[in-house]
């Protein structure tokens, strides 16, 4: 399990250690007090914290009646995704520009390039979550998207070298559909689509999450 999904699946404990502890200095806590404290047994607490250290987001040094715990870098950096991301959706961001698209089958290029390690490392990274691996595409007017395009920043995902080929970079744009709030648009600076289809990435199966069909109309707003 990467270091990633152990901090999603323990975020409200970290976090809990965080509170208690500081960022930037150690605390010392026993499985007692955190068990009365956040609930649960005190095997859950300590299976939990060795999820936790073994992830690499929390050290723990023993002493005679407990633990003294620190948060470490990495932790603090996911923490800081999270809060980013928690900012957002209270900031209600400016409406750019919208665009509908019809959704189209693909041919499984998507999905290779997505699940590719040096790419989802990225994503997990600068997007804040891991995708699924294949692409949501959509069939737009040209033009009206590259009017869209203009007046946005895009989250780069860099590019890299095998011993075999060149894999280009890609632009990444958040998206909200509907009420999901998770999808990104991404444009490879290489690709087999022509310049009327974009493809669409999320944590979440797409089509299974908007009941979409091929055909179907999405409206996406920027």
């Amino acid at each position: 399990m990467s270091e990633l999904n152990v901090f999603d699946k323990n975020f409200l404990l970290l976090l809990h250690l965080a509170k208690n502890c500081g960022l930037d200095r150690s605390c010392r806590l026993s499985t007692l007090k955190l068990s009365n404290e956040f609930g649960g047994s005190q095997q859950t607490i300590s299976r939990k914290l060795r999820e936790l250290e073994e992830a690499g987001l929390i050290e723990r040094f023993p002493y005679s009646s407990g633990m003294e715990l620190v948060i470490t870098s990495l932790a603090k950096k996911y923490l800081k995704t999270y809060l980013n991301q928690i900012q957002r959706l209270f900031d209600e961001p400016e409406l750019i520009g919208s665009i509908v698209g019809k959704v189209r089958s693909g041919l499984g290029e998507g999905a290779y390039y997505v699940s590719l390690s040096q790419y989802m490392k990225q994503f997990r990274e600068k997007l804040g979550f891991t995708p699924f691996s294949g692409t949501l595409n959509l069939e737009v007017n040209e033009v009206e998207f590259q009017k869209i395009l203009l007046n946005l920043t895009p989250v780069k995902i860099d590019g890299f070298k095998t011993r075999k080929r060149t894999f280009g970079s890609i632009n990444c744009y958040r998206v909200k559909i509907k009420n999901y709030n998770r999808a990104v648009l991404m444009i490879p600076k290489r690709s087999v689509h022509k310049g009327n289809v974009v493809e669409l990435i999320a944590p979440d199966v797409l089509r299974d999450e908007l009941n979409l069909e091929d055909g179907d109309e999405l409206k996406i707003d920027f």
